[in-house]
Order: structure tokens, then C-alpha cells, then sequence
């Protein structure tokens, strides 16, 4: 196996030498952002509009193109370890547990996740299938990471934060671009081919496809745990402008299996077209609407067979009045799955169609020559499993000078029951959870607080801070006379803790970047009432993390990028405090050409991220990785 693995470095760097091409590299793709222009970066993911990342009243992070690039990451779940606040652990090869501001786990459903506008969280659980959001990475423009509820616009499961991916329009990419990387304990083989062109002056597309081949993570004693995962993608995008009107029409398909250890492996299918159109009436007036239908298939050997069906249709206005800046917009979704039972889990009724009728609407009011912003807003939701639902939000933020800057916010946000909430069967008849059909809405009422500043022309700090109260959270409850466990509302939790930033760059090639964020969680169960689990399947959470990234331009074409990771211990299941080291070193001999060597967790042979504490068996470990990857643009 290692002999395979540096033969396929060979082979990358082998091919990274071919002279057959193009000597201009497209102009565009990747910047390095002064720390100004960091600052100003538009962002849409808080008030659905664009505003200045410094001027937003939220807890947001933007993970740039560049930076994405910069750090070698192979996966979206790589990258998001770039954020404060995020938890972001690994559990197998194809499952990760992601969340933010706490209730982490592998089924983590309080956030959001988008991409381009399209939700990709299960309906029937509520999370993410991570493992299946696998985009070519050349190709995304930037991903935004709300810490925080943002329900008020965006509705249910907003209610911990959002992740907002967004690809590059069809007119940055009218290009080609080969990216191969391999060679690496975990990524054995990841391949990716985009080529773009204009069809008229005003009208732009790309297509792309992409494999990866996983190998096999390992257990404690170091044997494989034979779950490698191979997946094979490709789609189109194509975007075109004529006179006031925009339009975008994109789409994507995947097949591929996952390795379970003692099992067959799992095979996941799924595919997704979105069309977005879009109106400037004035310019203070703009029209958009947006529809998608995405399909997917996931079957797992003796545990989970369903399919599943999502449209929906988004229309929003945005525009201004006077001191007000308005923007409202309704939507309709349309959910449907079909479960197939197995020995171990079942849904009641096997097929079930619940649809979703949504409206929102925010007014942003300017005051005191626009340094005081008010923002009032609500999102109103029915759904089939608990009916209508409000999620208001009160925004205030203060301009205290140019450099400057001090928002609040007071929110609620609900996670709405689900298939799995209400329909489950999973276990043995002897002791089985049992969904509950009265199952109601987790609520959430958040209380925030931020400071933004730049003291210095080469520095910026960024801190938020959150009161959280929870209410009706799931509980798992024993009940005797019929040996089951139900799932009841009668868990309530409170958390508070904060993220701090701070980015300096000490020489114009030399850019330091630290996080540090602490979480505090407290679970309690109503009177007269037990958790079989005492709560602790809701979520196993770090108090602290703490990273410091660094990125040098050397010189001659040459980068490096190091990243230091801490993460504390979990407490149940116990996961160990451990430190992690990334590096990469690049170069650029020519413009079309980069050539990369990464290495990812190298203070350890292989650790535990997530999962089950020793001596239960099946925990799966993290490998050190090392690899190479040489990226053709042209």
C-alpha cells in the first residue's frame, strides 16, 4: 500500500511537468485580500442581501477561495475547521460532526447548510450526509458561517447557526482546470476536471466532474476499519445576464459506496437542478425567484434504506424606502421519502409527503446618518408535525467610528419535529425507541452580543458572545409498561460562551490569523421526568478550541501554510484534549501550474475525533496524512 502511495505522488508531479500547457493562467480565481478588502468583503447570508462583512450585525465568518486553496484541504469539513465556534470532528471516512455553539454529534440537526440556495440537510433527520456535499473546491467562491440563529429569514434549523456555500458564477471560471492529489494515508486518489466557455458575450457555463477514493481509516489497535469511500460527481452551471435580468441554471449528480466495517457497503445516489432568475426593477428594487428539486438514495446495509424527494420554490423582494430597507419574500416545499424496513430500524407509515409554506419579512432601519441600524424580522412557517411556527429576531448595531463597530441581537429560532422525531423504530422489540406523533418544536431564544475594531491598518479583532436558553429539547424516556424508549420533549439546556478573532498581518507577505472560542452548557429535565441517556445524545461538545494559522509568500512562486489546532477533551463519550499540526508548501513555477505538499494531523500517528469511548469497540482514529496535489489552470 505505501509503495502505491508514493508511486501516485510520482505519477501527480510526473504529469505536473508536462510542457503541453497553457502559459496564461486565468485572471480572478484567487486573491490574497488585504486585510481592508477582507473586512469589505459583501456578504448575504444574515439579512439576505449583500452587506459589508465588518457592518453585519452576526457572528460571521467568510472562508475565502484563497483560503481554501492555501490550505490543501481535500473536503467542505476541512475547511469549516477554519472557524471559531464551529465544532468540527470526524467520527469515519464518511461521516463528520458539525455544528456550532454546542449540541454536536454525527446527526447534528440545529444547522443550517446551503449551497447556492439549495438546503442539503435531511429532511428526515434534520443533518447533513457531509461525506455527499463534495464540490470541486477550485470552484467555490467563498463559504459563510453564521454563528448563531438566523431563522428569522432563513426558518427552521437556523437555529445554532448557518453554512452558506457559494460556487463561483459560470463568468469566473470560463477556463479549464485539472486537479489531481493523492499519495496520502486517507486521500488515496482525488481527481477533478472543470472546463468553462462562454456561449454569447452575455452568457457563460462550466461542467465538471470529479472522483475521490478514500482509504480506510483505522482503530485504536491500528487494524483498518475497512470503510474507504469512492464517489463519483458531475454537473453543469451556466449564468447569463441580459438588460435587468440574471439568471442561473445548475446542476449536479453522484453514485458511490461507503465502506462499513463487517458489512456490505453502502451505496448513495442523489442528484439535485436549481434555476434562480432575478429582476434589478430599480436601483433600489430587485426581484428574485429560485426553484430546485433534489433526489437522493442512501441504502445501508442492515441498518437504513430511504429515498428522498425535495422541491421547492423561493420568491424575495428587496427593496428601499426612505430610511427603510425592506426585504420579504415567501416560499413552498415540498417534502417527500419512502423507507425501506430493515432489522435494525423502521419508519411508521414507511411513505409519508409533509409539505412546508413559508413567508418572511425584515425592515432595516437607518438612523443617526446610518451609524445606527435597527433590524426587525420574522419568518412564519407551517409544517405537518407541529403546525405554524414564528421565529422573530431584533437586530441593533452601531457604527462607533470607521474602524468601529457594536451590534446585539435577541432571537428565537425552533428545530421542527421530523420522519425521525415522530415515524422512528430503531432497536430490538426487547427495548426500542419509539417515536412520539405529538413530538413538538425545539425552541431556542438567543441573547448576542459583538464587537468588530481595527486598531491597527494591519490588524482586526472580532468578538461575539451568546446566551442561549433552550426549551422542549428531545429527551429519550423509558417507559416500563411497554419495555420502549419514547421520544418525549422534556429536556432544556442552557449555554453561553464566545468566539474571539484576530487577523495581523505583520509584512504584506506574512499574515497571522488565531480563533479561540469557550462553551459552556448546562442540561436540565422537567420535574418528574429521566433521560435515558441523561442528555448526552444530544451532543458532545469541547469547551475550548483555539487555532493559529499562518500564511508567508516567499518568494519565486513559493507559499507556506501552517495551521495549529487545539481541541478539549469531550466529556461523554470521553474523547482526549489533543493538539493537531497542518502544513502546506507550495509553488508556482508557472502561471497554470501549482504544485502542493500537505501534510494534516501530523503530531500523531493516528487519534480519536468523535465517537464511542474505549472499550466499546468501532472507534474509529484519524491517520496522519501526507500528500501531494498539483492543480493545471488554463
Amino acid at each position: 500500500m505505501h509503495t502505491w502511495r508514493w508511486l501516485s505522488l510520482l505519477l501527480i508531479l510526473g504529469i505536473a511537468r508536462s510542457p503541453a500547457v497553457a502559459q496564461n493562467a486565468p485572471e480572478g480565481d484567487f486573491k490574497k485580500l488585504t486585510l481592508e478588502e477582507l473586512l469589505d468583503v459583501n456578504v448575504t447570508s444574515v439579512s439576505r442581501k449583500a452587506e459589508s462583512l465588518s457592518k453585519t450585525a452576526a457572528a460571521i465568518t467568510v472562508i475565502t477561495a484563497e483560503d481554501i486553496r492555501r490550505t490543501g484541504v481535500t473536503s467542505i469539513p476541512e475547511a469549516l475547521r477554519l472557524v471559531p465556534g464551529l465544532q468540527v470532528a470526524r467520527f469515519n471516512n464518511g461521516s463528520w460532526a458539525i455544528s456550532a455553539r454546542g449540541f454536536n454529534s454525527t446527526a447534528a440537526n440545529k444547522l443550517l447548510v446551503l449551497i447556492d440556495g439549495r438546503t442539503v440537510y435531511s429532511p428526515l433527520f434534520s443533518g447533513t450526509f457531509w461525506e455527499v456535499q463534495d464540490l470541486i473546491l477550485d470552484d467555490i467562491a467563498r463559504i459563510e458561517v453564521v454563528r448563531g440563529p438566523g431563522a428569522a429569514l432563513w426558518g427552521s434549523n437556523a437555529v445554532n447557526g448557518i453554512i452558506n456555500i457559494m460556487t463561483k458564477s459560470a463568468h469566473q471560471t470560463k477556463s479549464n482546470a485539472v486537479i489531481l492529489t493523492g499519495g496520502g494515508a486517507n486521500d488515496l486518489a482525488l481527481g477533478s476536471l472543470r472546463s468553462g466557455g462562454a456561449f454569447d458575450p452575455n452568457t457563460s457555463y462550466r461542467v465538471f466532474s470529479k472522483y475521490l477514493y478514500r482509504d480506510q481509516m483505522v482503530f485504536a489497535n491500528g487494524n483498518d476499519a475497512k470503510d474507504s469511500v469512492r464517489i463519483g460527481r458531475t454537473g453543469f452551471r451556466v449564468d447569463g445576464a441580459h438588460g435587468k435580468d440574471e439568471f442561473t441554471l445548475q446542476g449536479d449528480a453522484y453514485r458511490g459506496f461507503e465502506g462499513i466495517a463487517s458489512r456490505d457497503d453502502a451505496k448513495v445516489l442523489g442528484g439535485d437542478v436549481l434555476g434562480r432568475w432575478s429582476r434589478k426593477i430599480s436601483n433600489t428594487s430587485e426581484l428574485q425567484v429560485q426553484a430546485y428539486y433534489d433526489r437522493s438514495l442512501r441504502r445501508v446495509p442492515l441498518q437504513s434504506d430511504f429515498h428522498q424527494r425535495v422541491f421547492d420554490i423561493d420568491l424575495q423582494h428587496h427593496f428601499e424606502m426612505g430610511r427603510h430597507d425592506i426585504t420579504w419574500g415567501a416560499g413552498y416545499r415540498w417534502n417527500s421519502d419512502t423507507t425501506v424496513r430493515t432489522p435494525v430500524l423502521f419508519f411508521v407509515p414507511s411513505e409519508r409527503t409533509y409539505p412546508l409554506e413559508t413567508a418572511f419579512v425584515q425592515d432595516e432601519i437607518s438612523l443617526a446618518r446610518d451609524r445606527v441600524k435597527l433590524q426587525f424580522g420574522s419568518k412564519f412557517e407551517h409544517n405537518d408535525f407541529s403546525g405554524f411556527e414564528a421565529q422573530p429576531s431584533i437586530r441593533a448595531s452601531w457604527a462607533v467610528r470607521s474602524e468601529q463597530f457594536v451590534w446585539a441581537a435577541l432571537s428565537r429560532a425552533v428545530r421542527t419535529p421530523t420522519r425521525f422525531d415522530s415515524d422512528i423504530r430503531f432497536g430490538p422489540p426487547a427495548l426500542q425507541f419509539v417515536g412520539n406523533p405529538d413530538f413538538q418544536s425545539e425552541d431556542v431564544v438567543a441573547f448576542e452580543f459583538g464587537y468588530r475594531s481595527q486598531p491597527l491598518r494591519r490588524l482586526s479583532l472580532d468578538l461575539a458572545t451568546y446566551v442561549n436558553v433552550y426549551d422542549r429539547l428531545r429527551s429519550l424516556e423509558l417507559q416500563p409498561a411497554s419495555s420502549s424508549i419514547l421520544l418525549l420533549n422534556n429536556l432544556n439546556a442552557k449555554t453561553y460562551g464566545g468566539e474571539l478573532a484576530l487577523t495581523y498581518d505583520v509584512l504584506e507577505r506574512l499574515r497571522f490569523t488565531t480563533g479561540y472560542s469557550y462553551l459552556g452548557k448546562r442540561l436540565t429535565l422537567d420535574p418528574g421526568h429521566r433521560d435515558f441517556f441523561n442528555g448526552t445524545i444530544e451532543g458532545n461538545d469541547p469547551k475550548h478550541q483555539f487555532l493559529v494559522r499562518g500564511s508567508a509568500d516567499l518568494g519565486g512562486g513559493v507559499e507556506w501554510d501552517s495551521t495549529l489546532r487545539f481541541v478539549d477533551r469531550l466529556p461523554s463519550p470521553l474523547v482526549p484534549r489533543y493538539w493537531e499540526l497542518d502544513q502546506r508548501l507550495g509553488w508556482s513555477p508557472t502561471g497554470t501550474v501549482e504544485l502542493s505538499i500537505i501534510g494534516r494531523n501530523l503530531l500523531h500517528r493516528h487519534h480519536p475525533e468523535f465517537g464511542p469511548a474505549p472499550p466499546a469497540p468501532g472507534r474509529e482514529e484519524v491517520e496522519r496524512n501526507i500528500y501531494g496535489r498539483v492543480a493545471l489552470r488554463f
